[in-house]
Parts: C-alpha cells; structure tokens; sequence
C-alpha cells in the first residue's frame, strides 16, 4: 500500500505546481542532470572495481555491488540493471527535449555583490551560457546511451529505439529514421531466426548485442525463473479470481508455495494488479491513467503556435510511454526513486493539460487560444 496511496497526494500535489511549459523544463532537466554521475559510477563498478559496502553504504544510503547486479550488468547505485536503464531512459527523453526547446533557460542570476571562489565562479558562468547548456544535455545524452548498453537491458534497448523513432518521427527527421531501420535490420538479422548470411551480420555486430538480444547469452535457466512462466501464473490467477483478486502481495506468497522460489512480482504491472486487485482494480487505474493522458494529447493537438510547450509535453507523454513499456516486463513501483518519478511525470501531464491552468484561454474554431474578455 505504500507503494501506492501516498502518491495520489503527490500526484495532486504536481498537478497543481505544475502549470506552464517553464516548470516542465526545470523538472525535466532537475531530473536528468545527475545521469552523468549515476553512469560514471556504474563505470567504475563495471571497471575499476568500485563497490560501496558496510558502514559507509549504512551511511550515504547507497548500494554500489561490484561488478553490477546481476553480474556484468551495469546498475550504479541502483538495486538492479533493470531499474538503472529506466532511469537512463527517462533522462535521455528529457535532454532530447531539452535539446529541440528553442530557448533553453537554466541562468543562474549573480548579483555583482556576491563574491565566489575562482572554481565556483567557473561553474556559474558555464550555467549563464545557453550553449554550455546545449553542450551539457549532447554530452548527457551521450552518457545516457554508454550507461543503456552496459545495463544489457533488452527492455531498455528497445525503449530507447523507441524513444529515437518517436522523437524522428515527431520532428520528422526521415534519415535518422532511415538509418534506425537500417541498423534494426542488421541487428535483427543477427539476432534472431536462422537466416542465410547470419554469419557475416553477426560479424558486424557485437556479440554482447545479438547474444543478448537472442537469449544465448544466459542458456539453459530454470523455468520458473523465466518470464513467460511468471506472466502464465499471473494470469491463471487472475482467471481464478477475476473480480477482487488475490489480495496485494499475494503472487510472491503463491508462487513461492508452488515452485520454491522467491520471485517477488510477476514482472509485469498490469498481470500484478489484475492478479492481485481483480479486474476491477486494474480496469479502475487504467482509466484513472488513460483519462490524464488523452487530456494531454488532445491539449497536445490544439498546441499550434507555442512549440516549446508542445515540445515539452510531447517529451512528458514519452516519458511516462517509456514507464508503461517498461512495466510490460518488470515493475518500477517498488523502486522508491522510479516511482517518484512516474508520478512526477503523471502529475505534471495533468497539470499542464488541465484547462484551468490555461489562464481562462477559450478555444476559438482555427484552433488558437485567446483571453476571455471577462478577465
């Protein structure tokens, strides 16, 4: 229940302080700056034996494995690669938007009174720059893509195929997208089936891809630890009781009783809430979700002339696509930072796509928003 309760109210509380494109812009990229530190110490866990144990994780409140977990699976100071390549995902969509806003404006104000340190003073100035900025979201950016791959997440690979199909298809950039069906061809070709010149393609791309990417590079796993498996059971609970459900929590204890092992959740969100909360509970938190997303996407398509508003909702809408896409093969409510930020990123859609928030704006027939002559 925690997982789920006390953010209604955090939901409530973004909706209403989210309002304007500017707050989704400064949350966005609050949210995405610390990305280049989270991979630079997943870096060190993969390569320069970095782990945090002991007193000092008792202290700083941070779980650094060595070698990642599960082994040679970047996850930084996150509890499993899984949940890490979420995190990358939600940043690398929000510097991309970032990047396409015409005007970034994250200036830090100097007063001429104020006296800095020559260090400190460097770090403002870079901050003052709207270039700087631009350089800081490409070199995040290029972070956010070395951290996805080394989390060997094949979620998180097709999320981020995702993210640049939208984001192409949106500013209709037709050669990127070209070149993004030509490459998943090629890795397509590698991976999967036995297909005539598989050999040379597997050449071609690397063997932590395609081996990965064709399940070859964990063979031979127990059943019950495969997904399918977990999703199967889910269901057949859910067909046991299909109205109320099993009661939260009750998959772990199930599955336990009938195959021995700790699993925790079904891996995927919608069979966990249908199997635990019945139909009517996931049939009620889809439409509480649907209803505020196409709330936005109709605000969305009215959004003609303002491109940096459209732009940041776009990017938000992605986001939270990213949540739902990653919930089809794991969970992120259990995770207390991912959690917070999908209800952010919920929170926010609804703010800025609440009609309320649009300064009293009718809509006349061509589509443009205009002040009421009563204000």
């Amino acid at each position: 229940m925690p997982n789920f309760l006390p953010f209604f109210a955090l939901f409530l509380a973004v909706k209403t302080i989210i309002t304007k494109a500017e707050d989704l812009i400064v949350s966005a990229f609050f949210v995405s700056c610390t990305s280049i530190f989270v991979v630079i110490v997943g870096l060190g866990q993969l390569f320069f034996n970095w782990q945090i144990a002991g007193v000092f994780r008792s202290i700083i409140g941070w779980r650094v494995i060595l070698n990642g977990y599960p082994p040679d699976r970047m996850s930084a100071i996150f509890t499993h690669a899984n949940s890490l390549t979420l995190f990358l995902c939600t940043s690398l969509t929000f510097c991309m938007g970032l990047l396409l806003t015409s005007q970034p404006k994250f200036k830090i104000k100097i007063s001429s009174k104020q006296k800095f340190y020559p260090i400190k003073q460097r770090v403002v100035n870079v901050f003052n720059n709207p270039k700087n900025i631009r350089y800081f979201l490409i070199l995040t950016i290029i972070f956010d893509l070395i951290g996805i791959y080394f989390t060997n997440s094949r979620m998180g690979w097709m999320i981020t195929v995702f993210i640049l199909v939208t984001f192409s298809i949106y500013c209709h950039w037709y050669k990127i997208l070209q070149l993004i069906t030509i490459a998943g061809i090629i890795v397509g070709w590698a991976s999967f089936g036995n297909l005539p010149g598989q050999s040379i393609m597997r050449q071609i791309v690397p063997a932590s891809l395609w081996l990965r990417l064709s399940d070859q590079m964990f063979p031979n796993r127990p059943v019950e630890t495969l997904r399918i498996t977990q999703w199967q059971f889910a269901w057949e609970m859910m067909g046991d009781r299909p109205l109320f459900g099993w009661g939260l929590r009750n998959f772990d204890y199930l599955y336990r009783q009938t195959y021995d092992i700790y699993i925790g959740h079904p891996h995927n969100l919608f069979l966990m809430l249908g199997s635990e909360t019945g139909l009517i509970g996931l049939t009620l938190m889809c439409i509480f979700v649907g209803i505020t997303l196409y709330k936005s996407i109709i605000y969305l398509s009215l959004l003609k002339n303002n491109k940096k508003e459209s732009i940041m909702i776009f990017t938000y809408l992605i986001s939270f696509g990213n949540c739902i896409l990653y919930n089809l093969s794991d969970s992120s409510i259990f995770d207390l930072r991912l959690n917070l930020i999908g209800w952010i990123i919920l929170g926010s859609i609804a703010g800025i796509s609440n009609p309320i928030n649009h300064e009293n704006y009718n809509l006349r027939s061509q589509g443009e928003f205009v002040q009421d002559d009563d204000d």
